[in-house]
């Protein structure tokens, strides 16, 4: 057991709360009596991963213990608690039935929710179980950031964070958010829309869930769950520039297509591995070539990868950085996070490109020949200089050679 996480268990041994004033403190939980024994261990484990600003948490049943592990940026991380094995599975019994999961049938997977009171208001938490094993696991995914982050607070390079800026600027057009899942898209977006001036201009986002992060927010399921009917409502009600995050369809794009045509910015997340993959990508939900060359103004990629804990990183004789796990990290070998960004600009040629059906590795050299530069290039680059593990990248990247 590494230092940090026999400190953590003591902690949690005698009642000692370790107060951190960026984490926000569960009061209660609907439904929860803290005098009940159960119930307080329920609520002493919320606080627990809320408290390590966790995005997504594993609760895992296993014969000796329950393991719980918490996903923080892009690493899993042990989560240490008092709990014993026994009382684990009633603890999970607990939260299945605050969530209101139905009793388990064969290797279904049931989903509901639960709602925490906290120091900063409600949180909803969104529970899944799944089989695990001989039994089951929960997951639990929070939605801790109250308020949009501002670009600043996104490790941007200050060029990159600049043109981002400019970007914002445009009047008309659309920008597209590019990354796979956990690339911190939807975080740029509201980082994005926070940065505009919203005496000036109107702001609206469009998506499934409302996080109250401050931005006038236009929920899907405020307009009977129907996305296209949703951008239409954006552009309605005067907003000049619209978000959308996780755009499903074609409709949508159509919508969104048709919302740049009446003189609005549309910023949207798309599902892509870099920016020359996003522009075929647009093509695949049903915008012609010279559709997109015409609406696009530019695309921003992204990757957040773990950073190496620089407490233990060492440089093996290969040449590569490894980071074993020590007390400052838990354990992990990781501390936090890097966010790498590529932007790409539709130029004069990349758009003749683009309409004139280029190929995504065509625009992948085009884009590089005029500056920009790729995230594989970026992430090898730090890889080298022991920032990020090289496994790491090229888990991301497969195809960028070793250094």
């Amino acid at each position: 057991m590494q230092a940090a996480d026999l400190q953590r268990t003591l902690d949690a041994g005698f009642g000692v709360v370790n107060a951190d004033a960026a984490s926000p403190s569960v009061t209660t939980a609907k439904g929860l009596d803290p005098a009940d024994p159960v119930d307080a261990h329920v609520l002493d484990l919320l606080q627990r991963v809320v408290h390590e600003r966790a995005q997504v948490v594993h609760l895992c049943p296993e014969p000796q213990a329950l393991v719980v592990r918490a996903r923080v940026d892009a690493t899993l991380r042990p989560v240490p608690h008092p709990i014993s094995a026994e009382d684990g599975a009633t603890v999970l019994e607990r939260i299945a039935t605050l969530a209101q999961l139905p009793e388990p049938e064969g290797p279904a997977v049931d989903d509901g929710s639960l709602s925490l009171e906290t120091g900063r208001g409600p949180l909803q938490v969104g529970v899944t179980r799944a089989p695990y094993r001989d039994g089951y696991e929960l997951i639990l995914r929070l939605v801790l950031e109250t308020h949009a982050r501002s670009l600043d607070a996104l490790g941007m390079d200050p060029d990159t964070l600049a043109c981002v800026r400019g970007l914002t600027q445009i009047n008309d057009g659309l920008i597209v958010l590019a990354g796979p899942g956990r690339s911190g898209r939807s975080t740029l977006l509201r980082a994005i829309l926070g940065s505009i001036d919203g005496r000036r201009r109107g702001v609206g986002l469009v998506e499934h869930n409302t996080h109250g992060d401050g931005l006038d927010l236009r929920a899907v399921s405020r307009f009977g769950g129907d996305w296209p009917a949703a951008v239409q409502a954006a552009t309605a009600i005067d907003a000049d520039v619209i978000g959308l995050d996780r755009t499903p369809d074609a409709e949508t794009w159509a919508a969104a297509a048709e919302a740049v045509d009446r003189g609005r910015l549309v910023i949207a997340t798309l599902n892509a591995q870099d920016s020359a993959a996003a522009i075929d990508g647009l093509v695949g939900y049903g915008l012609d070539r010279p559709r997109v060359a015409t609406l696009l103004r530019g695309v921003v990629a992204s990757r957040v990868l773990p950073r190496l804990c620089p407490s233990c990183r060492t440089r093996q004789p290969d040449g590569q950085w490894h980071a074993p796990g020590c007390q400052t990290c838990a354990g992990t070998g990781t501390a936090d996070s890097l966010a790498l960004y590529e932007i790409a600009l539709l130029t004069a040629e990349v758009a003749s490109a683009v309409a004139h059906a280029a190929s995504t590795e065509q625009l992948r050299q085009m884009l590089s020949a005029q500056g920009m530069r790729p995230l594989a290039e970026a992430a090898a680059s730090l890889a080298h200089a022991g920032e990020l593990s090289a496994p790491a990248v090229r888990a991301q990247f497969p195809f960028v050679p070793s250094r």
